[in-house]
């Protein structure tokens, strides 16, 4: 699949409000990044408040993806968590 499939997939996918498990999402930054091997999209999710101590987000959201599109994280795309007060 080409980069700009796999992006427009994953930026669908980020956009639905029900895959944020009730964290409120400040921004999604989404750059396309140069590895040995390619090109890859890379998504950068920011969540508004303080981190929890359990970062279920990340785990949540690359499973929903995977699940539901079969792209692979650290294969197919690259994705980040972060949070900002």
């Amino acid at each position: 699949m080409d980069i700009l499939s796999v992006e427009k997939i994953i930026s669908e996918y980020l956009n639905r409000s029900h895959v944020h498990t009730g964290f409120k999402v400040k921004e999604i930054k989404n750059e396309t990044i140069s590895t040995y091997d390619g090109l890859y999209p890379s998504f950068e999710i920011i969540y508004e408040g303080k981190q929890p101590q359990v970062n279920i987000a990340q785990l949540e959201i690359t499973q929903g993806i995977e699940k539901y599109t079969t792209l692979k994280n650290n294969k197919d795309y690259w994705i980040g968590i972060s949070w900002e007060e």
